[in-house]
């Protein structure tokens, strides 16, 4: 199935809207189709690409970003009006931030600790069933601290300050 012709969850269909008709995105370039629908996706060399990076450049100076590499992901989620997206093809709403794992970190997630948890888990919906589980906290601490080469004591580190500090370590690097 080609990208343009995609089958979108109902949900997803109306988060579009909801992005395109915010205040916050005023004037970003985007197009429709013949049918009204919208043409989310666009690559960076065509013409509308470019017309977006050029948006997202005045938006960065209108907020006070400095142009560099990986701002266009900070500027999206400083002006996001939820911090929260919908799955193009579930409809699953999922946080912004980088809250779930990724197939490195998920396979040895699941082979430590003999579970089958999905790239769509929650990193704090992981912490609460592992624990559930009889995971131990300060075990489960020093592998999440462990994996994301933070500055943290396993033993006094707490649930949040871990995922926050996981986010961050993620979303920065």
């Amino acid at each position: 199935m080609a990208k343009n012709n995609r089958n979108w969850n109902a949900r997803f269909l109306k988060y579009m809207e909801m992005i395109v008709n915010n205040p916050n995105y005023k004037g970003l370039p985007i197009e429709r189709k013949k049918d009204g629908s919208l043409k989310w996706i666009a690559t960076a060399n065509s013409e509308i690409g470019q017309e977006r990076i050029e948006w997202a450049d005045k938006k960065a100076l209108e907020l006070g970003f400095k142009l560099r590499a990986g701002v266009y992901a900070d500027i999206m989620l400083a002006i996001h009006p939820t911090k929260w997206k919908v799955c193009q093809t579930c409809g699953k709403l999922m946080s912004l931030y980088y809250h779930y794992p990724n197939a490195n970190f998920l396979k040895a997630l699941n082979k430590t600790f003999h579970c089958e948890f999905s790239d769509c888990d929650h990193i704090s919906n992981i912490w609460d069933e592992l624990i559930n589980r009889g995971v131990r906290k300060e075990e489960l601490a020093k592998f999440l601290i462990s994996k994301g080469d933070l500055e943290l004591n396993y033993k006094t580190a707490e649930k949040d300050e871990i995922i926050d500090a996981l986010e961050y370590a993620c979303r920065k690097g």
